[in-house]
């Protein structure tokens, strides 16, 4: 389902301006097209809208509104295996733990006008109170104009 191994994750503490990694065809392509197919429109009731000084997007973190691959999928991704695999190839060792509620994650969209500034999301987890070590950032669209 994930393509992600340490050839592709080598070096990416050293990248500049931060640590990061860009990972096409993350997904299996028939997963990435279910997903996307799977995605709200953005006129949908499913969102809560963002409208501050950084950003002006919608987003819903909702696991009782994602659909059947949406759900499997967020569910893999916060699995011990995959959350396992990302702190082996990245951080050599087993040092991160999921975020299951979703807090900031889930669906993301913004429209014509958005915005999403350069910004330091929280450090410590607002409920855990665990410190924040890494963002997974997965854009689906087939019809991107490059």
């Amino acid at each position: 389902m994930i393509n992600l191994n340490a050839e592709i994750a080598e070096g990416w503490s050293e990248k500049k301006p931060f640590p990061h990694l860009v990972i096409d065809d993350f997904f299996e392509f028939e997963v990435a097209m279910q997903l996307e197919k799977e995605f709200p429109d953005f006129d949908s009731d499913v969102w809560f809208k963002y409208a501050n000084a950084i950003e002006k997007k919608k987003l819903c973190n909702n696991w009782n509104a994602f659909p059947e691959s949406t759900y499997q999928v967020f569910s893999y991704l916060n699995s011990p295996s995959f959350v396992d695999l990302l702190s082996s190839l990245l951080f050599d060792s087993s040092i991160l733990l999921p975020d299951v509620g979703l807090n900031g994650g889930g669906w993301h969209i913004h429209g014509k006008g958005g915005k999403l500034n350069t910004h330091l999301d929280y450090s410590l987890h607002p409920k855990l109170a665990l410190q924040r070590k890494l963002n997974l950032l997965v854009y689906l669209n087939s019809d991107w104009d490059e």
